[in-house]
């Protein structure tokens, strides 16, 4: 039976597809010469301040600007847009 783990998700860096448990260290270890994003998101859902789990450059196909946390258990990534309230965008 696949889980939630198993399925691929796409790299925000590379067209590499690593499963959803295998993304965040995909991105530390392949992708380990680009900088951190400094994108941050204040929540009071998730008691304290998010911080983008990709390096600079990331991309998206949906909407430009978004960040996504590292996964919190089984609950998944936040995501959120540079214009969500309390985000803060990369800075240099």
């Amino acid at each position: 039976m696949q889980t939630f783990e198993d399925l691929h998700q796409a790299c925000p860096h590379c067209p590499e597809y690593p499963t959803v448990g295998e993304l965040d260290d995909h991105v530390a270890s392949v992708h380990s010469d680009l900088p951190p994003c400094t994108a941050t998101l204040e929540s009071e859902c998730e008691n304290g301040i998010l911080y983008c789990a990709f390096r600079v450059g990331h991309r998206s196909e949906d909407c430009a600007d978004w960040h996504a946390s590292h996964r919190q258990g089984t609950a998944g990534r936040t995501v959120w847009n540079d214009a969500e309230r309390g985000a803060t965008p990369h800075r240099q």
